[in-house]
């Protein structure tokens, strides 16, 4: 589920057509005990929105292509070029999803927003990712869920079960597995699902699931921490969960990610940078943006860690 802030006019907009579905706070469920989390009201410009990721990303890259200096070019990003004297990045090496030939682009800024499973990382951040645990995750059709317009929490003594609206029909099921994940090859990872977790379910929901289980190929993904890093190479910027990961139980990776963008793109205005090609002073906004960021940032990272411990089963969790 994706909390988040309308920051901008484009956000806005980002959100429509997509069959986006506001969310009005968190529904826990332990065995027959039920609890309501409402949100706090701040009107109809802050509150959370559930919806199919891709069709965001997608209709925030429509936005950013209809602007007049922005060119879209699909590629697979393979290497960094750095200058070997001076360490400063000054572009890529990228293959063409047209024609599959490599090309070099050059620019006094890159930067690398590669996601959870970024090929760079390592190049940049010493740091290590921590994995702890697994999303097993389906979609659930016409499913009636207890509190509608709700994340669900459902906690049992296994570990936590997040169910929330990803549209108009259909709801995402996601089983948090801690340690390793059960062989999907197998059929192990079937099984616990059948009888491990579909017993956890309300009543209501069980049929959905077995449905699901049926006929969808079961998708996982590993739940990661990454403390953020200081941006210190010049000619790179590294963001989003490339960067900065939180346990994605409360959602809170869109929010710190607009918000990130928000914040830099005031940093980095060419009111304050006439030009990336400054280095000196590109690093000395991004040390200001490591700092400044953490005001939002840091209370979405631990909240999400706290409750993924506070919410897991004594003994599953270790530090």
């Amino acid at each position: 589920m994706h909390i988040v802030q309308i920051y901008c006019e484009y956000t806005t907009h980002a959100l429509e057509e997509i069959d986006a579905v506001r969310v009005n706070g968190y529904h826990l469920v332990w065995a027959e005990q039920q609890v309501q989390v409402p949100y706090e009201a701040h009107g109809a410009a802050l509150g959370g929105r559930s919806f199919h990721h891709g069709r965001f990303v997608q209709r925030l890259r429509q936005k950013a292509q209809a602007q007049r200096c922005v060119q879209l070019l699909e590629a697979t990003a393979v290497e960094i070029i750095e200058n070997k004297a001076t360490g400063r990045v000054l572009g890529v090496t990228a293959r063409l999803k047209a024609t599959g030939h490599l090309e070099q682009h050059f620019a006094p800024l890159t930067v690398i927003a590669d996601g959870c499973f970024s090929a760079f990382r390592k190049q940049f951040i010493t740091k290590p990712v921590i994995v702890k645990s697994n999303f097993v995750g389906l979609l659930l059709k016409n499913v009636v869920l207890p509190m509608p317009l709700h994340g669900h929490v459902i906690l049992s003594k296994h570990s936590p079960i997040l169910i929330y609206q990803l549209s108009t029909h259909y709801a995402r099921i996601l089983i948090d597995v801690p340690g390793k994940l059960p062989s999907n090859n197998t059929g192990e990872l079937k099984k616990y699902m059948e009888d491990i977790v579909m017993p956890i379910l309300p009543k209501n929901i069980q049929f959905s699931f077995a449905e699901a289980l049926e006929n969808q190929r079961i998708r996982s993904m590993p739940n990661c921490f990454l403390p953020s890093s200081l941006n210190k190479k010049p000619g790179l910027i590294v963001l989003g969960d490339a960067m900065n990961m939180r346990h994605p139980l409360t959602g809170g990776g869109m929010t710190v990610a607009l918000n990130d963008v928000l914040l830099l793109s005031n940093l980095l205005s060419p009111a304050i940078i006439p030009s990336f090609q400054d280095t000196d002073l590109v690093l000395q906004q991004m040390y200001l943006f490591h700092w400044k960021r953490k005001k939002l940032s840091s209370v979405i990272n631990i909240l999400a860690q706290s409750l993924y411990f506070l919410f897991s089963p004594t003994g599953i969790i270790k530090s």
